[in-house]
């Protein structure tokens, strides 16, 4: 490109979605996240140059972008990164807990009130200890990526362990076999597993 040309672009780099602005030997980058903000993004800085803006410190506007829609891009990029299974976990708890209850918020609004809200209902479910923990694990690291790509200053689900309480578990309840049912136990194994019964 010409150096005293203008041009915004939006292009997918690294794992997001950017627009890449050109304009008199100026350039500027600004990491976006997903597609759909990004063109609506480049498609507003396009109008402010053709209008002599030639400001290219240019922000995004605040609360456009839900987390569900945040979400939608941020696993399709860790997708080829993570092994299935843990892309899998994200997504199962994002899809069951995390969204139903946060993903119409705008990303740039999430607070610890809303990351304590989220332990809170689920544990009112009755959802175990560690089954929440993955839960809010799963939280830190969306809004962990939110900090690195400059949408947050930090992240509000960092170190909720004090929230989750293991005393709060209910207590396992023992039933020993009787002695008929060990009997039969033993009857079995030098049946079926003779290898075993000793």
């Amino acid at each position: 490109m010409p150096k005293n040309a203008m041009g915004v672009k939006v292009r997918f780099h690294k794992g997001s979605w950017w627009v890449f602005i050109s304009h008199h030997g100026r350039r500027r980058a600004k990491k976006i996240g997903d597609k759909e903000t990004a063109l609506g993004i480049a498609r507003q800085v396009r109008e402010r140059l053709a209008l002599g803006d030639l400001n290219l410190e240019y922000q995004p506007p605040a609360d456009t972008e839900t987390l569900t829609t945040y979400v939608g891009g941020w696993l399709k990029s860790i997708d080829a990164t993570l092994k299935a299974s843990t892309v899998g976990f994200y997504r199962a708890n994002l899809d069951r807990y995390v969204l139903p209850l946060m993903g119409n918020r705008a990303v740039t609004s999430l607070t610890r009130a809303d990351c304590r809200e989220l332990i809170t209902t689920t544990r009112a479910k009755g959802l175990r200890v560690n089954t929440v923990r993955g839960i809010a694990r799963t939280l830190s690291v969306v809004l962990s990526q939110l900090v690195e790509d400059e949408r947050l200053p930090a992240n509000p689900a960092l170190r909720l362990g004090r929230y989750l309480r293991r005393g709060d578990e209910p207590k396992a309840i023992v039933q020993p076999l009787t002695r008929e049912e060990a009997a039969l136990l033993v009857q079995i194994a030098r049946r079926e597993f003779p290898r075993w019964h000793a």
